[in-house]
């Protein structure tokens, strides 16, 4: 068997194992398995598309999710939205919303808006706060990125932190020694404060083609920020991923991992195909999801001359193995389903028929299991957990620039045999030619049997249903040297 070793387009496609192209496929522990459809949960849609979203927990346990609109701030309960805007007015147009949790308190901002809080129910200001663009919280912290307040005015290389163990208070954003509330500028590189994100302990902030890594040092200066060496940077605070260990994100020219040493490259193998296939004045509008449960990062991104986001990559950081998918989208999370019972099934689902298309043995049925979860273009939740429509797999090439070689038969080995599927296959004589497109066999019986002469062979498969993939076995037989 012939083991696959991941979507690389950049590499040479006659490397053993290399899928050259896909769609609709994501890496998993042992192989390549179809992407899950997205399916809609309770919650109706949104009255405007979704442009930032959370899910927070709070010290005892229990979580909170939330939403935000242009205008409007909303929190999820099992089939409603509900409004938590500040007085339940609209709010001065911004273009996302960010949020952080501080202990039972969930904090959001936007740049148009000062601080807002919220620990129960509706959103308030945070008296005094600064205007900013990021946000996160660590070590008894609230950073902010890129502020406006009175005192400096609007300077996106400006951070702010706020007192320790306070960030609601009137005076959590007054400098002071002795609250340890402080700010300062990033100032050894140009450009904007893209994103802050925590790391641990300590924070990092990211401009568009550098980073700097914020540590506690203690009054009077209470963070210390030192710029990484590299021109690496970040272009939004949804495009990188934290992983608990590790920050994951799309930089300038490849993608990413740091874990507070050095930004590692984990995308030199695909990094070329990606950024030619970005659409890259809309960069911007990368999102990023941690899939925790099965270790995968997503990348959502506007692909081709697409101004929203139309597909993703999707790395899984296990075996290190990419795939890609199309899906369109305005904004992920990771959300957390409600386990639903007996008793509860009636009062959610009126009839069999309306459960959702959701395989009986999926996580999306057990109690707060978190989920990878969208907003699609019609500003629905969904959850990609539904029965697969299908998948392809384009292999690399087989075959010898000195040799024709006649394909008889391809078996690929599943761990999770499709619906149905077929196969087409390309042919070239030379090595550095465009391909011819062959003839499309039906998968009968484990397998697609098909005859063609050359000395280069590309095999296109393609599967309807739930399906995993390992590798194929390919059945050659030499036709003589040359």
């Amino acid at each position: 068997m012939n083991k696959f070793i991941g979507f690389k387009p950049d590499i040479d496609p006659v490397t053993p194992g290399v899928i050259t192209d896909c769609d609709d496929l994501l890496p998993t522990i042992r192989g390549f398995k179809s992407m899950p459809a997205p399916v809609s949960t309770l919650l109706p849609a949104l009255a405007a598309a979704a442009v930032g979203a959370a899910v927070v927990v709070k010290l005892d346990g229990t979580s909170r999710m939330f939403a935000g609109t242009t205008t409007k701030l909303y929190e999820s309960a099992s089939s409603s939205w509900t409004d938590r805007s500040k007085g339940g007015a609209a709010y001065s147009a911004g273009t996302f919303w960010r949020f952080a949790q501080f202990g039972n308190d969930t904090l959001a901002v936007n740049k148009a808006e000062i601080v807002q809080q919220s620990s129960t129910a509706a959103f308030s200001d945070v008296t005094n706060s600064p205007k900013a663009s990021c946000i996160d919280a660590s070590a008894g912290f609230v950073m902010l990125g890129s502020t406006n307040e009175a005192t400096y005015g609007d300077q996106t290389d400006r951070w702010w932190c706020s007192a320790y163990q306070d960030a609601t208070s009137a005076t959590a954003f007054t400098p002071s020694v002795t609250t340890q509330c402080t700010t300062g500028r990033l100032v050894d590189a140009p450009g904007a404060i893209l994103a802050i994100r925590a790391l641990g302990s300590n924070f990092v902030a990211y401009k568009a083609k550098s980073m700097f890594l914020g540590t506690y040092v203690g009054a009077p200066s209470v963070w210390a920020w030192l710029q990484v060496p590299g021109e690496i940077g970040c272009s939004s605070q949804e495009a990188i991923v934290a992983t608990g260990t590790s920050h994951m994100f799309v930089g300038d020219n490849n993608i990413y991992k740091y874990d507070g040493t050095r930004p590692i490259p984990i995308g030199d193998e695909i990094k070329r195909w990606f950024f030619a296939d970005l659409n890259k004045p809309y960069r911007h509008l990368i999102k990023g999801l941690h899939e925790v449960a099965l270790s995968r990062v997503w990348f959502f991104y506007p692909s081709g001359l697409s101004a929203t986001n139309n597909a993703a990559i999707v790395y899984n950081y296990v075996t290190g193995t990419w795939g890609k998918c199309s899906i369109s989208t305005e904004c992920a999370v990771e959300y957390l389903s409600g386990q639903i019972t007996w008793d509860s099934m009636g009062t959610l689902y009126a009839t069999w028929d309306d459960l959702p298309l959701i395989a009986y043995d999926s996580q999306f049925w057990l109690q707060s299991t978190p989920l990878p979860t969208v907003f699609n273009t019609s500003h629905v939740l969904q959850t990609i957990t539904g029965i697969s429509a299908g998948c392809s797999i384009t292999t690399g090439d087989m075959g010898d620039d000195t040799q024709l070689s006649t394909i008889s038969r391809a078996r690929p080995h599943f761990t999770q045999s499709p619906t149905s599927g077929t196969m087409i296959n390309y042919y070239k004589d030379d090595s550095g030619a465009g391909l011819t497109l062959g003839v499309t066999a039906t998968l009968t019986n484990g397998k697609f049997d098909v005859l063609r002469s050359s000395r280069w062979h590309r095999l296109k498969y393609s599967f309807v249903g739930d399906c995993e993939i390992i590798g194929d076995t390919v059945m050659f037989i030499k036709d003589g040297m040359e």
